[in-house]
């Protein structure tokens, strides 16, 4: 089992990429059992966000950790990165890497000395990495396990993901109106108009989040904005932030409001259109709707509670149509 962290305990880290800059992330114990450790995460940074957004700044996300590693082949980052910051397994290993080396290093942090893995890899110009990441100590792995990382995508100018751990140590838990945004095996049930049913599935470990889904049909598999993932609380937050940056320009939201039974709730809704192109260049016109505050959905896995929670239009000419049916 995973050692024991004090109630307090916390790591603050800054991170920018392509999406955002200047992004603070802190991470703090609030309690721990011999099963569960309950992980408080706070996201500071300017930016003009729309109000569905808002509320991942406003209040405390909490993550309710099993004290176990996930068990099983690891999948997708939830993020674009090559490097897993938190344990030592082989990622992208189908990569064709010229050069990737990992050593152990020594930290000074706070006047304390911790150990980590200094890991740099090598594709092509502008493809590459360096980092210290695999920290030893449980007080940084907890959340994410780097102290720093500087990667390059693509041959950008600015790096595609830079992550710096800023402070770490133990402070007084303060109370805080912070909101459960997963509990270890949540599930949500989305069903489409030809009668398929999607079932996605979030689980904790002691570090990480994983997400899957399952498709019931009788026909082809149906179009799904989800994937398999798996990452640290840390690449989570990056994720959940990064979601907040659409790089598409809806249109104006509707002016109607109504009530929308999504489960065995009744939310207040508005609905947004979007049309365009994909980066696969596929046209699309969808109609979405939205929960107006989303902490309405109460219990919800907070990945739901931004997505739409009904959808209808076309992709690429074939019809769309999808909602939120239930969760737990």
């Amino acid at each position: 089992m995973p050692a024991s962290l004090p109630p307090g305990t916390f790591v603050e880290y800054r991170v920018d990429t392509l999406l955002l800059k200047n992004l603070r992330v802190t991470f703090t114990v609030l309690r721990e059992t011999t099963s569960e450790r309950w992980v408080e995460a706070r996201m500071r940074r300017r930016a003009r966000l729309e109000k569905r957004w808002k509320a991942l700044y406003e209040r405390p996300l909490v993550f309710v950790m099993k004290r176990q590693p996930l068990s099983g082949e690891m999948q997708n980052h939830p993020i674009d990165t090559r490097v897993s910051t938190d344990e030592p397994r082989p990622r992208d290993a189908g990569w064709n890497y010229r050069a990737r080396t990992s050593s152990p290093m020594k930290l000074e942090v706070n006047g304390k000395t911790f150990e980590c893995q200094e890991y740099a890899y090598y594709i092509r110009p502008g493809d590459e990495a360096r980092g210290c990441v695999q920290a030893k100590d449980p007080r940084i792995l907890f959340a994410g396990g780097a102290f720093f990382l500087e990667e390059h995508f693509m041959a950008k100018e600015e790096p595609s993901l830079r992550i710096k751990l800023l402070n770490m140590g133990q402070r007084p838990v303060q109370p805080a109106n912070g909101i459960i945004a997963l509990r270890s095996t949540q599930s949500a049930v989305y069903e489409q108009a030809d009668g398929a049913r999607v079932t996605h599935r979030w689980t904790t470990g002691d570090s990480r989040v994983r997400h899957v889904h399952q498709v019931e049909s009788h026909l082809a598999p149906p179009l799904s904005r989800y994937y398999e993932w798996e990452g640290t609380l840390l690449e989570v937050m990056i994720a959940l932030a990064e979601e907040s940056e659409s790089p598409y320009s809806p249109q104006p939201d509707s002016d109607a409001r109504e009530d929308l039974q999504a489960g065995n709730t009744l939310v207040r809704v508005f609905q947004r259109s979007l049309h365009g192109q994909d980066g696969g260049d596929t046209s699309f016109e969808l109609t979405s709707t939205y929960a107006e505050d989303p902490w309405q959905l109460e219990d919800a896995p907070i990945w739901i509670r931004h997505r739409p929670l009904e959808e209808q239009g076309t992709y690429g000419g074939a019809p769309v149509h999808y909602w939120l049916k239930d969760w737990k």
